[in-house]
């Protein structure tokens, strides 16, 4: 069963995609879930895929740079992070412009909540 994102989730998303893609500015953009390659030694994410990981762990891209011919879903994690930068750094800039700590909630959990 596919769970849907909390409220908070859904204001952090609106909040990132705000900013505008991180590789372009582009104000057209979506969210992507950071996953493989710089994330696996940053976060302990042993595979390529985004189960898993925080909904908070995410950075904003246009479609091209996201699913597009330049996408990360099309050249693959580690080839799109050898042309445009680790998504680990990419989150630093996006955790830099919030008021608040996007490692601190993914720590507490998927959807930002204690998992004790």
């Amino acid at each position: 069963m596919k769970k849907h994102a909390t409220k908070e989730v859904k204001r952090h998303y609106k909040r990132v995609i705000d900013f505008g893609c991180c590789i372009s500015r582009n104000p057209l953009c979506i969210v992507h879930h950071c996953h493989g390659g710089s994330m696996v030694q940053a976060w302990g994410n042993k595979s390529q895929s985004q189960r898993g990981i925080s909904d908070f762990l995410v950075i904003p891209l246009h479609p091209h740079y996201h699913t597009g011919q330049e996408g990360i879903h099309t050249l693959g994690v580690d080839l799109w992070e050898t042309m445009y930068g680790p998504q680990t750094e990419l989150l630093e800039w996006v955790n830099n412009l919030l008021d608040y700590d996007i490692y601190e909630l993914a720590r507490k959990g998927k959807n930002g909540f204690d998992t004790d």
